[in-house]
Protein backbone atom coordinates (compact mmCIF):
# COMPACT_ATOMS: atom_id res chain seq x y z
CA UNK A 1 0.00 0.00 0.00
CA UNK A 2 2.75 2.43 0.89
CA UNK A 3 4.68 1.75 -2.33
CA UNK A 4 1.54 2.07 -4.47
CA UNK A 5 0.68 5.39 -2.79
CA UNK A 6 4.10 6.85 -3.43
CA UNK A 7 3.99 5.85 -7.10
CA UNK A 8 0.59 7.44 -7.66
CA UNK A 9 1.57 10.70 -5.98
CA UNK A 10 5.09 11.18 -7.31
CA UNK A 11 5.89 14.75 -8.30
CA UNK A 12 5.60 15.67 -12.03
CA UNK A 13 9.15 17.06 -12.04
CA UNK A 14 12.16 15.07 -10.90
CA UNK A 15 13.81 17.49 -8.55
CA UNK A 16 17.01 15.43 -8.51
CA UNK A 17 17.77 16.29 -12.16
CA UNK A 18 20.06 19.35 -12.33
CA UNK A 19 18.82 22.42 -14.15
CA UNK A 20 20.24 23.76 -17.35
CA UNK A 21 23.57 25.51 -17.05
CA UNK A 22 23.59 28.89 -18.79
CA UNK A 23 26.73 30.50 -20.09
CA UNK A 24 27.94 33.41 -18.04
CA UNK A 25 29.97 36.11 -19.78
CA UNK A 26 32.24 38.00 -17.43
CA UNK A 27 34.41 40.95 -18.30
CA UNK A 28 38.04 40.01 -18.71
CA UNK A 29 41.22 41.28 -20.33
CA UNK A 30 39.95 40.20 -23.75
CA UNK A 31 36.97 42.54 -23.56
CA UNK A 32 38.63 45.51 -21.87
CA UNK A 33 40.31 46.94 -25.01
CA UNK A 34 36.88 47.22 -26.63
CA UNK A 35 35.60 49.34 -23.77
CA UNK A 36 38.68 51.54 -23.91
CA UNK A 37 37.87 52.31 -27.53
CA UNK A 38 34.33 53.35 -26.59
CA UNK A 39 35.34 56.10 -24.18
CA UNK A 40 35.36 59.80 -24.94
CA UNK A 41 31.98 61.53 -24.66
CA UNK A 42 33.72 64.80 -23.90
CA UNK A 43 36.52 65.51 -26.34
CA UNK A 44 38.81 68.29 -27.38
CA UNK A 45 38.12 70.10 -30.60
CA UNK A 46 41.16 68.51 -32.20
CA UNK A 47 40.00 64.96 -31.50
CA UNK A 48 36.49 65.32 -32.84
CA UNK A 49 36.86 67.66 -35.77
CA UNK A 50 40.39 68.72 -36.62
CA UNK A 51 42.16 65.37 -36.88
CA UNK A 52 41.99 65.54 -40.65
CA UNK A 53 44.47 68.43 -40.53
CA UNK A 54 41.88 70.96 -41.62
CA UNK A 55 41.27 69.22 -44.95
CA UNK A 56 37.86 67.77 -44.15
CA UNK A 57 35.21 68.56 -41.54
CA UNK A 58 32.34 66.22 -40.81
CA UNK A 59 30.30 68.89 -39.06
CA UNK A 60 30.52 72.63 -38.76
CA UNK A 61 32.02 74.03 -35.58
CA UNK A 62 29.59 76.90 -35.15
CA UNK A 63 27.19 77.06 -32.25
CA UNK A 64 24.16 75.93 -34.26
CA UNK A 65 25.62 72.43 -34.75
CA UNK A 66 27.97 71.68 -31.85
CA UNK A 67 27.54 71.74 -28.08
CA UNK A 68 30.61 73.48 -26.66
CA UNK A 69 31.36 73.31 -22.95
CA UNK A 70 31.96 76.39 -20.86
CA UNK A 71 35.61 75.53 -20.11
CA UNK A 72 38.27 73.48 -21.95
CA UNK A 73 39.70 70.20 -20.65
CA UNK A 74 42.90 71.96 -19.64
CA UNK A 75 43.58 75.53 -18.60
CA UNK A 76 46.83 75.70 -20.58
CA UNK A 77 47.22 78.64 -22.89
CA UNK A 78 46.14 77.75 -26.40
CA UNK A 79 44.29 74.60 -25.36
CA UNK A 80 41.55 73.55 -27.79
CA UNK A 81 37.89 74.08 -27.11
CA UNK A 82 36.02 71.27 -25.37
CA UNK A 83 32.84 69.90 -26.85
CA UNK A 84 30.43 67.00 -26.64
CA UNK A 85 31.19 64.83 -29.64
CA UNK A 86 28.83 65.20 -32.59
CA UNK A 87 29.82 61.85 -34.09
CA UNK A 88 32.07 58.87 -33.37
CA UNK A 89 34.46 59.46 -36.28
CA UNK A 90 37.17 60.49 -33.83
CA UNK A 91 37.33 56.88 -32.62
CA UNK A 92 38.06 55.72 -36.16
CA UNK A 93 40.79 58.32 -36.58
CA UNK A 94 42.47 57.39 -33.30
CA UNK A 95 42.41 53.70 -34.22
CA UNK A 96 43.90 54.26 -37.67
CA UNK A 97 46.62 56.43 -36.17
CA UNK A 98 47.75 53.51 -34.00
CA UNK A 99 47.13 50.45 -36.19
CA UNK A 100 48.03 49.74 -39.82
CA UNK A 101 45.62 48.28 -42.40
CA UNK A 102 43.66 46.12 -42.82
CA UNK A 103 40.94 47.67 -40.65
CA UNK A 104 37.50 46.33 -39.69
CA UNK A 105 36.11 48.70 -37.08
CA UNK A 106 32.74 49.43 -35.48
CA UNK A 107 32.58 52.63 -33.40
CA UNK A 108 29.43 52.91 -31.25
CA UNK A 109 28.76 55.71 -28.81
CA UNK A 110 26.56 58.48 -27.50
CA UNK A 111 26.66 61.67 -29.56
CA UNK A 112 25.26 65.15 -29.06
CA UNK A 113 23.80 67.69 -31.48
CA UNK A 114 22.29 71.12 -31.08
CA UNK A 115 18.86 69.95 -32.26
CA UNK A 116 15.42 70.61 -30.88
CA UNK A 117 13.60 67.56 -29.53
CA UNK A 118 10.78 66.51 -31.86
CA UNK A 119 9.40 63.37 -33.52
CA UNK A 120 12.44 62.90 -35.75
CA UNK A 121 15.28 64.73 -33.96
CA UNK A 122 16.98 64.56 -30.58
CA UNK A 123 19.87 66.49 -29.01
CA UNK A 124 21.45 63.18 -27.98
CA UNK A 125 21.31 59.72 -29.52
CA UNK A 126 23.37 56.57 -30.04
CA UNK A 127 25.40 56.41 -33.23
CA UNK A 128 27.27 53.49 -34.75
CA UNK A 129 29.91 54.13 -37.38
CA UNK A 130 31.79 51.46 -39.27
CA UNK A 131 34.87 51.55 -41.47
CA UNK A 132 36.62 48.94 -43.62
CA UNK A 133 40.09 49.60 -45.04
CA UNK A 134 42.10 47.20 -47.17
CA UNK A 135 43.57 46.74 -50.61
CA UNK A 136 40.99 46.48 -53.38
CA UNK A 137 37.92 47.62 -51.41
CA UNK A 138 35.38 49.03 -53.88
CA UNK A 139 31.99 50.71 -53.98
CA UNK A 140 30.50 47.33 -54.85
CA UNK A 141 31.72 46.02 -51.47
CA UNK A 142 29.98 48.89 -49.70
CA UNK A 143 26.69 48.43 -51.55
CA UNK A 144 26.75 44.68 -51.08
CA UNK A 145 27.34 45.07 -47.34
CA UNK A 146 24.54 47.61 -46.91
CA UNK A 147 22.02 45.70 -49.01
CA UNK A 148 22.75 42.46 -47.14
CA UNK A 149 22.32 44.30 -43.83
CA UNK A 150 19.01 45.85 -44.92
CA UNK A 151 17.55 42.57 -46.15
CA UNK A 152 18.65 40.77 -42.99
CA UNK A 153 17.06 43.37 -40.71
CA UNK A 154 13.95 44.38 -42.64
CA UNK A 155 13.32 41.25 -44.70
CA UNK A 156 14.29 40.06 -48.20
CA UNK A 157 11.09 41.45 -49.71
CA UNK A 158 12.03 45.06 -48.95
CA UNK A 159 13.44 46.96 -51.89
CA UNK A 160 16.67 48.90 -51.41
CA UNK A 161 18.41 51.68 -53.25
CA UNK A 162 21.70 53.52 -52.97
CA UNK A 163 21.03 57.23 -53.47
CA UNK A 164 23.87 59.70 -54.23
CA UNK A 165 24.56 62.15 -51.42
CA UNK A 166 27.36 64.27 -49.97
CA UNK A 167 29.53 63.83 -46.90
CA UNK A 168 32.82 65.72 -46.62
CA UNK A 169 34.84 62.70 -45.42
CA UNK A 170 33.71 60.27 -48.17
CA UNK A 171 33.80 60.43 -51.96
CA UNK A 172 31.65 59.21 -53.57
CA UNK A 173 28.93 59.29 -50.92
CA UNK A 174 25.49 57.74 -50.80
CA UNK A 175 22.52 57.03 -48.55
CA UNK A 176 20.77 53.71 -48.11
CA UNK A 177 16.99 53.80 -48.55
CA UNK A 178 14.44 51.03 -48.11
CA UNK A 179 10.93 50.84 -49.53
CA UNK A 180 8.28 52.23 -47.20
CA UNK A 181 6.67 49.53 -45.05
CA UNK A 182 3.43 51.49 -44.74
CA UNK A 183 2.59 51.98 -48.41
CA UNK A 184 4.90 49.36 -49.96
CA UNK A 185 6.47 52.03 -52.13
CA UNK A 186 3.26 53.61 -53.42
CA UNK A 187 3.73 56.84 -51.48
CA UNK A 188 2.20 58.01 -48.21
CA UNK A 189 2.60 60.57 -45.42
CA UNK A 190 5.20 58.45 -43.62
CA UNK A 191 7.58 58.46 -46.59
CA UNK A 192 6.53 61.95 -47.73
CA UNK A 193 5.00 60.41 -50.87
CA UNK A 194 8.38 59.21 -52.12
CA UNK A 195 7.91 55.51 -51.43
CA UNK A 196 11.33 55.38 -49.73
CA UNK A 197 12.63 55.65 -46.16
CA UNK A 198 16.17 56.85 -45.37
CA UNK A 199 18.21 54.45 -43.21
CA UNK A 200 21.87 55.54 -43.12
CA UNK A 201 24.66 57.49 -44.78
CA UNK A 202 27.84 56.03 -46.23
CA UNK A 203 30.57 56.34 -48.83
CA UNK A 204 34.11 55.56 -49.88
CA UNK A 205 36.69 56.98 -47.48
CA UNK A 206 38.23 60.19 -48.83
CA UNK A 207 41.95 59.86 -49.69
CA UNK A 208 42.69 62.87 -47.49
CA UNK A 209 41.57 60.83 -44.47
CA UNK A 210 44.15 58.15 -45.24
CA UNK A 211 46.88 60.71 -45.76
CA UNK A 212 46.05 62.35 -42.43
CA UNK A 213 46.53 59.09 -40.51
CA UNK A 214 49.60 57.95 -42.45
CA UNK A 215 47.97 55.40 -44.77
CA UNK A 216 49.04 55.08 -48.40
CA UNK A 217 46.00 56.39 -50.30
CA UNK A 218 47.37 54.92 -53.54
CA UNK A 219 47.46 51.42 -52.06
CA UNK A 220 44.47 51.30 -49.73
CA UNK A 221 40.79 52.08 -50.19
CA UNK A 222 37.88 51.70 -47.83
CA UNK A 223 34.26 52.46 -47.07
CA UNK A 224 32.49 53.93 -44.07
CA UNK A 225 28.91 54.22 -42.85
CA UNK A 226 27.02 55.76 -39.95
CA UNK A 227 23.59 55.07 -38.51
CA UNK A 228 21.58 56.18 -35.49
CA UNK A 229 20.44 53.20 -33.42
CA UNK A 230 17.21 54.88 -32.32
CA UNK A 231 16.26 55.74 -35.90
CA UNK A 232 17.17 52.23 -37.00
CA UNK A 233 14.91 50.75 -34.32
CA UNK A 234 12.11 53.08 -35.40
CA UNK A 235 12.47 52.00 -39.02
CA UNK A 236 12.41 48.36 -37.93
CA UNK A 237 9.24 48.74 -35.85
CA UNK A 238 7.40 50.68 -38.55
CA UNK A 239 6.93 47.50 -40.57
CA UNK A 240 4.68 45.95 -37.92
CA UNK A 241 0.99 46.99 -37.81
CA UNK A 242 -0.40 48.34 -34.55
Amino acid sequence: MQIRYMQSHKPPIRIVVPGRAYRRDDLDLTHSPMFNQMEGLVVGEGISLADLKGTLLAFARDMQDTLYLASPVTSAVGSPATLLRTHTSGMQVRYMEKFPPPVRLIAPGRVYRRDDLDLTHSPTFTQVEGVVVDEGVTLADLKGTLFAFAHELFGPERRTRFRPSFFPYTEPSGELDISCASCRGAGCAMCKNTGWIEVLGSGMVHPAVFEAVGYDSEKYTGFAFGVGIERLALRFLEQFPL
